[in-house]
């Protein structure tokens, strides 16, 4: 194969040998003078200068006092096997003598610069293909989220994507087309994530979906074979969650602070604190429905038009799990919320073909074209538990020391679910999981009940 003078790596100019899949231009010997130390004698590529440098490795197992004692053919034994090793790291792309890779490219090998180098095609390196990704994703380039969640999905890639970005400048792969990348270099940037204890599990197998549809992307587009997409989940143990379930009484307690006006006495005067009917409705919700906080903010009113018959119709840009949203896309709503619903005058809206993209869960509960923040769910729900909190007489803390958030009422609200006579099954489609196991996940708390409950009895065989 014909030289490549010269090549670009990291943004320095290196030259490269002629024989393209070599590092060192043939095997070491072991050099016997009948004068002097005995050494290794090898030559390895020069790639700043562009030529072979000869190398004379002279070890101390070869020349020091007890070797030089020995037979000749026993010191011959010891410089064998001293010289298998040192063309077992020539043929790695390692310096016997310094131990250092040949290459001065760090962990990319000659073969990898070189099939790059000779990479013709017009598929994109990887800063410039993280910019087409996010770019298709948020809908700039014609993606199909809807217009709504382009911000926070712009965010969430851009933080993720960053992550990868930082692992491959360390790593010294950070020019490669993306066609490029291994397995092997996606596995190493998840575990270091997950070892370190930047990501728990359920964060891990998420941001493993956002990188394998990342290399999905761009395979389909230019016709490559990868093997990401064979990484595997990692389990979602108890101590992966980073909220606590409710238990019977306090979720009791919770409901009724929210449902009742809260009777204030002062030395000279009594102030009542009307409920806030935003946040009960949206905690309900969520304990009924088991729809999360960002779909319940997506929702619309073309979505609640079969609300009094028992169902929300929920569509791909609504529910976080797409494949499953594509093949269930019927949300069943608790005889409790529609009761609730009906006092919310939707149906002044519903036959209305203005109002169809009207949000329904706004801070005042009149549908409108503004949809209702972050803040005016999970931080106002937070600041109803540090009110109930300070309403207790006994003046404790328990929801302000406990990991509570609006995702204790959906976790909640499935164990209460599962002890009415729900199954499995029925809980899956309920929160739109892709498998059983993510339902079993909400039900942990339940396990050690469960196990002690009597077996029914089975007939003998």
């Amino acid at each position: 194969m014909s030289q490549i003078s010269q090549i670009l790596v990291d943004g320095e100019s290196y030259i490269l040998p002629s024989v393209s899949n070599q590092h060192f231009k043939s095997a070491a010997v072991l050099k016997t003078p009948n004068k002097g130390d005995w050494y290794i004698y090898y030559s390895i590529w020069d790639f700043k200068v562009g030529k072979w440098k000869p190398v004379k490795f002279y070890t101390k197992q070869l020349n020091n006092s007890i070797a030089l004692k020995l037979p000749i053919k026993k010191r011959i034994l010891i410089g064998e096997t001293i010289l298998s090793a040192c063309n077992e790291d020539l043929n790695n792309g390692i310096d016997p003598k310094t131990t250092l890779a040949i290459a001065p490219f760090s962990k990319v090998t000659l073969k990898d610069v070189l099939e790059d180098a000779q990479d013709s095609s017009n598929i994109p390196r990887l800063n410039e293909a993280i910019e087409i990704f996010i770019a298709t994703k948020s809908d700039k380039l014609g993606g199909k989220i809807a217009a709504e969640n382009k911000e926070n999905t712009t965010i969430t890639y851009k933080y993720f994507f960053k992550a990868f970005q930082d692992f491959c400048v360390r790593s010294k792969i950070d020019n490669y087309k993306v066609n490029r990348y291994t397995k092997q270099h996606v596995f190493e940037f998840m575990q270091e994530y997950l070892n370190a204890g930047i990501w728990g599990a359920s964060t891990y197998n998420s941001n493993l979906g956002f990188i394998k549809s990342f290399f999905n992307f761009f395979a389909k587009r230019y016709d490559f074979t990868h093997y990401i997409g064979n990484i595997e989940d990692v389990e979602v143990t108890e101590e992966s969650e980073k909220f606590e379930p409710f238990n019977e009484a306090d979720i009791k307690r919770v409901f009724d602070f929210l449902t009742n006006p809260q009777v204030i006495t002062y030395p000279h005067y009594t102030r009542i604190l009307e409920p806030n009917n935003l946040i009960r409705i949206i905690a309900e919700t969520i304990f009924y429905s088991f729809l999360r906080p960002s779909e319940i903010r997506r929702i619309k009113i073309k979505h609640i038009k079969r609300y009094k018959q028992g169902y929300f119709d929920l569509t791909s840009d609504i529910t976080k799990n797409k494949k499953v949203a594509s093949r269930f896309k019927e949300l069943y709503i608790d005889p409790v919320l529609v009761a609730e619903y009906s006092n919310l005058n939707w149906e002044a809206y519903i036959n209305n073909k203005e109002c169809q993209e009207y949000y329904v869960f706004t801070k005042n509960l009149v549908p409108s074209p503004e949809k209702s923040t972050n803040y005016q769910f999970g931080k106002k729900f937070a600041r109803e538990l540090t009110k109930l909190d300070k309403s207790a007489e006994t003046g404790d803390t328990i929801f302000a020391d406990a990991k509570y958030s609006l995702y204790s009422l959906k976790h909640s609200g499935n164990i209460q679910a599962y002890k009415a006579g729900w199954t499995i099954a029925q809980l899956q489609l309920q929160n739109r999981h892709s498998s059983e196991e993510q339902t079993e996940n909400y039900l942990r708390e339940l396990k050690q009940e469960i196990n002690q409950q009597p077996r029914p009895l089975r007939a003998a065989i």
